[in-house]
C-alpha cells in the first residue's frame, strides 16, 4: 500500500492526493512549512491550476505573479522543499503503480 513519509509537517496539513494537490507539490510544501491547514493548501492548489501557474510556484504574489520556488535564495530552504516535493512525487508515483496493478 502507498504510503506518504513526508519530512515535515503535520497531518492536518498534508495535500498527498494528486486530485487535490493538482501536480502544484511546491504549492503544498510551501504551505505545510507556514503551518497552513489542508484546506486551504488545496484551494492554493486549486487557484494555481486556474491561472495555469508553472509547477514549480510556492505562491500567489499580493500583484497577482505566482512565486516559484527558483525565486527563493535560502539554499536551506530550497533543499527542504525539494525533499518534500520528491517524497510527495514518489507517493503519487506508487499511488499511481498501485491503481494500475488494481486492475
Amino acid at each position: 500500500m502507498a504510503r506518504f513519509e513526508p519530512p515535515f509537517g503535520g497531518a492536518i496539513q498534508h495535500v498527498a492526493d494528486p486530485k487535490r494537490n493538482r501536480g502544484y507539490h511546491y504549492v503544498v510544501a510551501w504551505g505545510v512549512d507556514l503551518g497552513s491547514y489542508a484546506y486551504y493548501i488545496e484551494m492554493s492548489c486549486a487557484e494555481a491550476e486556474n491561472d495555469d501557474a508553472p509547477k514549480n510556484a510556492i505562491y500567489k504574489g499580493r500583484d497577482g505573479h505566482w512565486r516559484t520556488v527558483d525565486e527563493l535564495r535560502d539554499a536551506r530552504q530550497i533543499q527542504r522543499y525539494e525533499d518534500y516535493v520528491a517524497a510527495l512525487t514518489r507517493y503519487a508515483e506508487d499511488l499511481a503503480a498501485e491503481r494500475r496493478h488494481r486492475r
